[in-house]
């Protein structure tokens, strides 16, 4: 409809689509993705980086999403306390909903940490407590 077109055309057409692709196909992974889910931020010590738990509103899908701004690389850390604070089951394995498979572990001790490239995202599912 016209105002929502990708830039330049149809989303096959556009020159970015490639760089976005990625994105698009973790979108209906997951519920917690939906527009609709509910959305607790993290506190993180870098400002440059952003990270959510992001739950479904109608079944019990959620995901982690993390953000990094910089244009650098950077690890993004979420202490063990925020991560029981929004209910996160620790220990556990999450999976990584953009590139597939298994992401980084989580400790039910230490803080979950995850390396982003420079101005890049990363989204995974998780098991709530």
């Amino acid at each position: 409809p016209p105002g929502n077109e990708w830039p330049g055309g149809c989303f096959g057409d556009w020159t970015g689509a490639s760089s976005v692709a990625s994105t698009l196909s973790a979108l209906p992974r997951s519920r917690a993705l939906a527009p609709s889910a509910t959305r607790r931020a993290f506190t993180l010590s870098n400002v440059a980086t952003y990270a959510a738990l992001r739950t479904s509103t109608t079944d019990a899908a959620a995901a982690i999403v993390l953000l990094n701004f910089d244009r650098s690389s950077i690890s993004i850390s979420i202490d063990q306390t925020q991560l029981a604070q929004f209910g996160v089951a620790r220990p556990q394995t999450p999976t990584d909903l953009i590139n597939g498979g298994s992401g980084p572990a989580m400790s039910s001790t230490l803080p979950w940490t995850v390396t982003l490239g420079a101005r890049s995202w990363a989204v995974y599912t998780v098991t709530l407590s």
